[in-house]
């Protein structure tokens, strides 16, 4: 095997076609930071490397920027998407709004951070994005103000992780090719007209966050509007009349996917459920709530299974400070409460209460739904959401 190996690093240093046609499918399986120290390696590879096959789409993280080198090499590659996570000195705006002055042929871009001057100034920069994802931060105090939007006609994919209040979301009917909207962590979403997003025709998918105090008719006067949604995610849904939601999800024939991010489950919620057959994925993270979490997930439990011959994937979850609870209240490492008996009790008899290991409950659904594919998981959501 040695001696194989020793041929081969052989044949590839001395032969530069054969290095050069196999180098090629080598370097594709390398992120853009690799690549970059790659090409340092020597001359062949710099010459492979130096390639606008290899930077359509560039992923830089955890590196220090220098904006101007950046934005020079990426547009001499006509790179298309850029994806900038955890670098330093992404926040200078004035640097980072230059450097895509030089990338005319920029359609998406993904920020980790970004700021609300950054995100309300990048139609002046290129108001050809089709792609927008972005996580703001630094929100204390600060409004966005999504009246840039409109100078983004060609937007189809809009995500906005806000993390503070929105003045308005009216300008969001602005967008006649919108297919995918994202605006969550919106401190104030229930204060906002949300029959806007019912004008926008072209939708196929919503995500939604905070959604902890929505009005009662949600459901009946917003979602039912959607003629064509394919995709519909909650976020943070305390008090949001969830029963009342599923209800309008099951008369929505071409919502197939759903997902539910911090509910509180209550009464009611497992036979609403249970009627939406039109689901195909549905991904369900329950938000600890101390005296009701085993009733919650037993209610989740007896929903899900009703769903067993329409259900093709299911994703149940659990965040890691959920799971820190259960384990310090029953002892019980990564495991997840349940009731003995669905119904509770009235005679004020104390509920019985055992604790199941994440494991043996994907494996306890996946026998009684064997259609579905079932995965039981720690919940630990990141930007970028690509749930």
């Amino acid at each position: 095997m040695e001696k194989e190996v020793h041929l081969i690093g052989n044949r590839l240093s001395q032969d530069d076609w054969f290095a050069s046609n196999t180098l090629v499918y080598v370097f594709r399986y390398l992120d853009s930071t690799d690549l970059l120290r790659a090409s340092r390696v020597c001359k062949l590879w710099h010459e492979i490397i130096d390639n606008p096959t290899f930077w359509q789409c560039v992923t830089i993280r955890e590196s220090r920027l220098h904006f101007e080198l950046m934005a020079d090499f990426l547009s001499k590659q006509s790179t298309r998407h850029l994806r900038l996570i955890d670098c330093i000195f992404m926040l200078n705006t004035e640097f980072l709004i230059k450097a895509l002055l030089k990338m005319p042929l920029l359609r998406k871009i993904e920020f980790s951070e970004c700021s609300s001057l950054l995100i309300e100034r990048l139609p002046e920069a290129n108001c050809n994005l089709e792609l927008i994802n972005v996580n703001l931060i630094g929100g204390f105090g600060v409004h966005l103000d999504l009246g840039f939007v409109e100078k983004l006609p060609n937007i189809v994919d809009l995500r906005l992780n806000c993390n503070r209040d929105m003045i308005s979301i009216e300008s969001l009917c602005k967008l006649k090719k919108l297919n995918y909207l994202s605006i969550t962590a919106v401190k104030n979403l229930n204060n906002l007209n949300l029959n806007v997003i019912t004008k926008i025709t072209s939708l196929k998918s919503i995500a939604l966050g905070d959604c902890w105090n929505l009005d009662r008719d949600f459901g009946k006067d917003v979602l039912s509007k959607f003629n064509n949604l394919e995709r519909l995610r909650l976020e943070n849904c305390r008090e949001c009349h969830l029963v009342q939601i599923l209800e309008s999800v099951s008369e929505m024939p071409k919502l197939k996917h759903l997902d539910l991010i911090g509910i509180n489950v209550d009464n009611g919620f497992n036979k609403a459920l249970a009627f939406c057959k039109n689901l195909r994925k549905l991904t369900i993270v329950p938000n600890p709530r101390r005296l009701k979490s085993a009733d919650g997930n037993t209610k989740i439990k007896d929903g899900i299974l009703q769903l067993k011959d329409d259900l093709h994937f299911l994703r149940w979850g659990f965040t890691p400070q959920y799971l820190s609870f259960i384990s310090k209240m029953f002892e019980a490492e990564n495991s997840v409460p349940f009731l003995l008996e669905s119904n509770i009790p009235n005679d004020g008899a104390q509920l019985k209460i055992e604790t199941i290991p994440l494991y043996e409950l994907e494996t306890m659904l996946t026998i009684n739904m064997p259609k579905t594919n079932i995965r039981v998981v720690i919940f630990d959501p990141k930007w970028p959401n690509t749930t």
